[in-house]
């Protein structure tokens, strides 16, 4: 009987100690995973700010003082420049989210999205569901491991992009949303 009792423990333990280990597998795997995934959209952010001319998109910005002033893709020639490299930059990296710009308003305290890469305008609309690290880093960017908005679970990066004099004119984000990082893990 006593046997049977060290037995049982000794498997329990095992069982547990087996199942300790699968799971911190797991998570490990995971995170290494997810600081790849934003280290891509890093890179995916990083190459866009050096195709696109902050000074354009400064231009193409402050021409319009509306929201939704512009309400298609090719109404504006800056703008369409802007997203045709945007979307390039999407599909050169099989991004399945758009990538996107917006604009710190000082005067306001908010972001104003700028241009998309997808055929969806939504120029000088407020971008209110950003993660505090936008505002926190927006003249250096960062990554922003897993987030929560109201829309859905995200792990994001973005870069600033800069006009000639070095000033800061938007960033450009990129997201990837969690489910579709853990479908793919």
């Amino acid at each position: 009987n006593i046997n049977v009792q060290i037995f049982l423990t000794v498997f329990v333990a095992l069982i547990g100690l087996s199942t300790y280990f699968v799971v911190s597998s797991y998570n490990n795997a995971v995170e290494q995973e997810e600081r790849n995934v934003l280290k891509w959209l890093k890179a995916i952010t990083n190459t866009a700010a050096l195709e696109i001319d902050g000074d354009q998109h400064q231009r193409m910005f402050e021409r319009y003082a509306e929201k939704d002033a512009i309400a298609n893709i090719d109404q504006d020639p800056d703008y369409y420049a802007i997203h045709e490299t945007l979307r390039k930059v999407v599909e050169a990296n099989d991004l399945h989210s758009p990538l996107y710009t917006a604009v710190f308003k000082k005067e306001t305290n908010e972001f104003l999205m700028a241009a998309h890469s997808s055929d969806e305008v939504y120029f000088k609309h407020a971008y209110t569901t950003y993660p505090q690290q936008v505002e926190d880093h927006y003249t250096e960017g960062a990554v922003i491991p897993r987030y929560d908005d109201t829309f859905d679970s995200w792990l994001s990066a973005f870069t600033p992009l800069v006009n000639e004099s070095g000033e800061v004119v938007a960033i450009i984000q990129a997201d990837v949303t969690f489910n579709e990082f853990l479908a793919v893990t």
